[in-house]
């Protein structure tokens, strides 16, 4: 079965006079319509006979007849739905040599950099490493006048305290006892007064800062949870500045620089259910109450 040929002219534009007013009887209106009539024509036969036909379906079926071997020929037949046949033969050659590698491509451009991946799960924890050595033992002195002064203070002899003043040297090598003992005047390590007070006594730490004021218009004052037998108050800005405050019999003692002094008659400890109040005559210093100053305590119960 042939396909329908397209058979009418479609030369509508060529056959025209060079000047087309010439023309007799030609318009405006006439001479747009002969620009569109060829491309009309085309779009009449598309839709009307040449889609009709293929949609009918043209080719029938295609065989083929050979091996496809190197160096034969192939049969392949086309037959029509009008059982009409058009056959034709492929010689199949054979291989061609293979051909040089092509030259190497420029390289592409780089890709963007991707999305940083998610965090990877924590890997185990490591074994636990060896103990290190002791260290070598410190001496066993204390040279500066500050330090003696409040070691002097504590130890409570007039004597220390006076050679502290003066900038000497008080204390010979200590020997600590691991644990409170009965009768022993050797200092005992924190770790054996922990221990011992464990279950006896509980501490309280924190930390305040001066605000110039003193006097007993003017007092300090500490609110803990329950009534501290002994506070500790430490300047640790100027760091030569320590207070000792006894609740239980409202003693107020002080340290500056190299002198301690017992201030009952510049001074006022008093305490009101779970508060600390202090006041010194003297100035802010005296009071632990110096503008600016951070002041660590630690409270005994």
């Amino acid at each position: 079965m042939a396909i329908t040929q397209l058979t009418s002219d479609v030369a509508y534009i060529s056959k025209l006079d060079d000047y087309p007013p010439d023309d007799r009887g030609m318009t405006s209106a006439k001479l747009r319509a002969l620009f569109d009539q060829g491309a009309i024509d085309i779009k009449a036969y598309l839709n009307a006979t040449l889609i009709p036909e293929l949609n009918g379906g043209y080719i029938k079926a295609i065989t083929k007849t050979g091996t496809g071997a190197a160096g034969t020929s192939d049969s392949y037949t086309i037959t029509y739905q009008d059982d009409s046949a058009y056959t034709f033969s492929v010689y199949n050659g054979a291989d061609g040599l293979k051909g040089a590698p092509g030259a190497q491509g420029i390289q592409g451009i780089q890709g963007a950099k991707g999305d940083t991946g998610e965090t990877g799960a924590a890997g185990p924890q490591g074994a636990k490493g060896d103990r290190g050595e002791t260290g070598a033992a410190g001496p066993n002195q204390v040279g500066a006048a500050t330090a003696t002064a409040f070691a002097g203070l504590l130890k409570g002899d007039g004597a220390y305290v006076g050679q502290a003043a003066a900038g000497e040297d008080y204390q010979a090598p200590l020997t600590f006892d691991l644990a409170p003992v009965s009768g022993s005047s050797n200092p005992v390590r924190s770790g054996g007064i922990f221990t011992a007070l464990g279950g006896k006594a509980s501490l309280a730490v924190g930390s305040y800062t001066g605000t110039g004021t003193f006097g007993s218009g003017s007092p300090c004052s500490l609110t803990f949870g329950g009534v501290p037998r002994l506070l500790f108050i430490t300047d640790t800005s100027a760091g030569y500045y320590s207070a000792i405050l006894l609740v239980g019999n409202s003693r107020y003692l002080y340290d500056i620089g190299a002198s301690s002094v017992n201030c009952g008659t510049n001074t006022a400890l008093s305490q009101s259910a779970n508060t600390v109040s202090w006041y010194h005559s003297a100035s802010a210093a005296a009071q632990m109450n110096t503008q600016g100053d951070v002041y660590n305590y630690t409270a005994i119960f």
